[in-house]
């Protein structure tokens, strides 16, 4: 009978980084999401509908001209629909699409082109008790996203909600927006 052959622990070492660098490529490629696109969404209900990138323009103003309602399953035509009419609006060149899955189905949001896109948000007066950081998380701000309305008066009410459970229960927030279309922002 022969004995089993012991690997000096260099050579072990050695096949074990190389195996490691081999599975790295699958490893990262099993971390990245896939994105999914229109079709992975066509006749999921339609939990809300909104607009973002255009500081100028209201979801009001452009309500009738998007076929894609809340509610509704989501349909190829209704979106090739609401986003031609859509470029048809004045100073709109062209309409992206934000597909975003939520409890109730997916929230549709087009983005007017060109569009300005969130840059700082500032808090005068409330740094002197919360440090920035906290303050950007409590308002939930997405870097490199597309200045919503919908967006600005969610992170106003989290942040009024945040004051009065730390005891502040008289503040107030006020939104005032700084653009500068330059550089494709707004602060």
């Amino acid at each position: 009978m022969s004995r089993p052959r012991s690997f000096p622990l260099s050579w072990l070492r050695l096949a074990a980084a190389a195996l490691a660098l081999t599975l790295l490529p699958l490893a990262v490629r099993a971390q990245e999401a896939p994105g999914l696109g229109l079709s992975s969404y066509i006749g999921q209900n339609v939990s809300s509908t909104g607009i973002a990138g255009r500081p100028d323009t209201t979801f009001d103003s452009v309500q009738e001209l998007i076929a894609v309602k809340p509610g509704r399953p989501l349909t190829q035509g209704d979106v090739d629909s609401s986003v031609a009419r859509l470029k048809q609006h004045p100073g709109v060149n062209e309409v992206g699409l934000d597909l975003q899955p939520s409890a109730d189905g997916v929230r549709v949001r087009f983005i007017l082109e060109p569009a300005l896109y969130v840059g700082m948000y500032r808090f005068p007066g409330a740094l002197n008790e919360f440090s920035y950081t906290r303050l950007l998380q409590v308002a939930n701000y997405n870097a490199q996203m597309p200045y919503s309305a919908t967006d600005v008066t969610h992170a106003e009410d989290a942040l009024v909600q945040f004051y009065r459970q730390q005891g502040y229960f008289r503040a107030e927030v006020r939104s005032q927006l700084e653009e500068d279309p330059e550089h494709g922002l707004v602060n």
